[in-house]
């Protein structure tokens, strides 16, 4: 039977039961769900059907209320990938112009129909063209600058990740079949960590991103050279929420496990810190009351 949530926030977790380390995501008031089993006093086991990839959880019965179905969204066909065009000031060594790509000669990029192990040389190659902890780009004033390191990472890695989107107006326009070209601050405007973990929610099925609520997973899928990340959205929406980059394994590059499981994937960051590599920090656990949501994907 379906039911939708009550609660502005509602967390989501792998066992019924309030304990630190077992949110596996937060659902939204409204978003409706398949309860699978009610046999628990205080927690229904549920499927989120609307969720791409469906997860599975346990959230707590007393914000969660019958409903009838709800219809299927129609399709997003009308949308492509968008990017301003390039701009010689984009550039490592420019503290500004970050709304554009990357703008230099010579920038390793990802063959997309190379072998998996030419991709992760590839992938590594950009991790130490960009310098994240050297370049003037990417330098901590009072703003961090995840997003545009994310975006750079997956802009030469050959997968969308936007820097800039639409505004509503031009999604209704293109819907519509209009053509719409991308003008600054007119049809379209840039997307912090916050946004971007609303568009990954919203629109990154439909550019090839899948969710995953499994960092074995995640890191599986970029161990065969593709591009993950994690994303969270704050809480207050006028400060920054974070993204990092999820790398593949290479060589003495890699992720933490205990017994097997990766407890840390092997990540990539500009923000409070610009680091090339780390895979000690879960700060999307440690941090968790700063964030109404966080998640893994992959293209």
């Amino acid at each position: 039977m379906q039911y939708f949530v009550t609660a502005s926030l509602l967390n989501l977790r792998s066992t019924p039961a309030v304990a630190e380390g077992n949110v596996l995501t937060v659902l939204k008031d409204q978003e409706v769900v398949e309860v699978t089993d009610a046999s628990d006093a205080a927690f229904y086991k549920v499927s989120c059907i609307n969720r791409k990839p469906v997860v599975d959880g346990y959230a707590s019965k007393k914000y969660l209320a019958p409903m009838p179905a709800v219809p299927v969204a129609a399709g997003t066909a009308y949308l492509k990938p968008v990017n301003l065009k390039n701009n010689y000031a984009s550039r490592r060594d420019n503290h500004g112009a970050w709304q554009y790509p990357l703008t230099e000669s010579n920038m390793p990029m990802v063959d997309p129909n190379a072998t998996a192990a030419d991709r992760i040389t590839a992938m590594h190659n950009i991790i130490a063209y960009l310098q994240v902890d050297k370049s003037a780009r990417y330098r901590r004033d009072t703003h961090t600058y995840c997003n545009i390191y994310a975006y750079d990472y997956c802009y030469l890695a050959g997968v969308f990740l936007p820097r800039v989107w639409w505004r509503g107006k031009a999604l209704l326009d293109l819907k519509a079949g209009q053509t719409v070209n991308p003008v600054y601050d007119v049809t379209v405007d840039e997307i912090n960590a916050n946004g971007l973990f609303a568009w990954f929610e919203d629109w990154g099925d439909d550019f090839g991103w899948t969710r995953t609520y499994d960092l074995n997973e995640l890191q599986t899928k970029v161990n065969e050279g593709r591009v993950g990340v994690i994303c969270a959205a704050n809480i207050n929406p006028q400060v920054s929420g974070h993204i990092c980059c999820v790398i593949p394994e290479k060589d003495d590059r890699s992720a933490t496990r205990s017994s097997g499981s990766v407890v840390c994937p092997l990540l990539s960051q500009a923000g409070a810190q610009n680091l090339p590599f780390y895979n000690k920090n879960k700060w999307w656990v440690t941090q968790a009351s700063r964030f109404k949501g966080s998640g893994y994907w992959y293209c």
